[in-house]
């Protein structure tokens, strides 16, 4: 039993094949011995068992030193266990043999090894328990650590945010169909010419270009707690579920970091660029579509439509920023922004028209002064033109 035990305990099935066979045959031996020394003369079955006893001891503690040496830190309690067994068995076959007199020490030298090496070996034990336990709370951190960093992994795929909104606090957890209706200020931005610039660049270069610039005006965006829907090429669709304001100042910041970066590609000789922004706010559906192998979250409704088309209309007023009028009448703080009505427009595919504002505060210093300037007569001639009074 005691070899059986150690054959576990230092786990030697594995790391030690030679001392793993050496122990069995010890066990096989042991266990023929003891069913002989019913049918042999007592006086001969002691000094076998003694002699097995001794062999078994040495064998254990020779895979105790070989499972120390390789730093097992249970076998340090289970060398000395099996030593003190030891000790008392030399002591007893001793005193067998007729070496060593008979008395309490020598006498009772086997018990009273037994009884210390259970003693050791209960404290070796719980040793091997504690790094057990240990070896179990250290893998289910890396296993928590593993799960976090595949997590934050999804999170570059699907927006954290997205989560929220569905009450999903797991990715695991997003099945197809999974929607919610959310009022969402929807913001556009696309990079004007693009194909042009694309034909003078390789796949490449156009690869190195699109992360440069997506990376730049991507960081407006986390800083006013809107999150990226999507990228379509070089096209950003961003959504913000919170304070409208926030969504202005993140296309007023946009602004300002593509001036940045033109600053940069200037300084490199390159042709600077320049971009469209576009923001609507309504009712949409916030949800995943797609098949049951191959999902993607996205945002459907009239709203994401409406701010598309006004990012289409930039190009057409050659105006950076088109904000819709809902976006201007839910603004909490709209005196801390510059603008100014563009037109009343009808989209494509609405019935009704909508009315749309340029916010100038992303223009240059002088430009937006001179806007601010002139806004009471821009104001009046806006008002002659609806009236129809083109002349004046």
């Amino acid at each position: 039993w005691g070899l059986m035990f150690g054959r576990k305990y230092l786990r030697i099935s594995s790391s030690m094949p030679i001392f793993y066979r050496i122990f069995n045959a010890l066990i096989i031996i042991a266990i023929a011995a003891s069913l002989f020394s019913l049918l042999v003369d007592y006086a001969l079955a002691i000094r076998i068992t003694t002699l097995l006893s001794i062999i078994g001891s040495a064998v254990a503690i020779a895979a105790g030193v070989v499972q120390t040496a390789r730093r097992f830190r249970p076998a340090y309690y289970y060398i000395l266990a099996w030593f003190t067994l030891l000790v008392g068995m030399i002591l007893f076959a001793l005193k067998t043999f007729g070496i060593l007199p008979a008395n309490f020490l020598t006498n009772w030298s086997m018990q009273i090894g037994s009884a210390l090496e259970v003693v050791l070996l209960s404290f070796g034990l719980a040793d091997r328990i504690n790094i057990l336990q240990n070896e179990k709370q250290q893998a289910q951190i890396e296993i928590l650590e593993s799960r976090q960093r595949m997590l934050e992994s999804f999170a570059r795929f699907v927006p954290g945010e997205f989560l929220q909104h569905l009450e999903r606090s797991d990715i695991l957890d997003v099945n197809l169909g999974d929607a919610t209706k959310k009022r969402l200020v929807v913001l556009f931005s696309d990079i004007r010419n693009f194909t042009g610039l694309s034909e003078q660049m390789d796949p490449e270069e156009t690869f190195r270009f699109l992360n440069t610039y997506l990376d730049r005006v991507s960081q407006a965006i986390d800083r006013h707690d809107g999150f990226i829907d999507k990228y379509i090429g070089d096209a950003v669709m961003a959504l913000y579920a919170g304070d409208p304001d926030l969504a202005v100042k993140s296309a007023v910041e946009m602004r300002r970091l593509l001036r940045e970066y033109n600053r940069d590609r200037a300084a490199e000789s390159l042709r600077p660029i320049e971009m469209g922004i576009g923001l609507h706010t309504g009712e949409t559906m916030l949800g995943t579509v797609g098949s049951r192998k191959r999902l993607d979250t996205t945002v459907i409704g009239d709203t994401v439509n409406v701010a598309s088309r006004l990012e289409s209309l930039t190009k057409v007023f050659r105006i950076p920023v088109l904000v819709s009028g809902d976006v201007c009448s839910h603004l909490k703080n709209p005196e801390q922004f510059s603008f100014r009505e563009v037109d009343l427009v009808r989209l494509k595919g609405r019935r009704s028209a909508i009315q749309i504002f340029e916010v100038f505060d992303c223009d240059v210093d002088d430009c937006r002064n001179r806007k601010l300037e002139l806004l009471p007569v821009y104001k009046q001639g806006l008002e002659l033109y609806r009236t129809g009074n083109f002349l004046e």
